[in-house]
């Protein structure tokens, strides 16, 4: 352990994978597995589930994944 090199902090932050499957056109069946960081922000305001709802929501729509995300995200639409 490095002293001095170590931070911890309570602040709360948020932050959204995305997990799919990309493939090419010349090869459909040729599947690879990928995953991005594609949201990362502090928390504002209270952790209650509505502020974190919003935070998803916005972050869905400016990818544009309303139709491609999974069942979960379903009940928040």
């Amino acid at each position: 352990m490095l002293p001095g090199k170590v931070s911890i902090t309570f602040d709360p932050y948020m932050a959204i994978m995305a997990h799919y499957i990309e493939s090419h056109p010349d090869s459909p069946t040729n599947w690879t597995m990928r995953k991005d960081l594609i949201a990362f922000t502090p928390i504002v305001g209270n952790h209650s589930g509505q502020n974190q709802a919003q935070f998803i929501i916005q972050c869905v729509e400016c990818f544009g994944l309303e139709q491609k995300v999974g069942i979960i995200l379903k009940f928040l639409f």
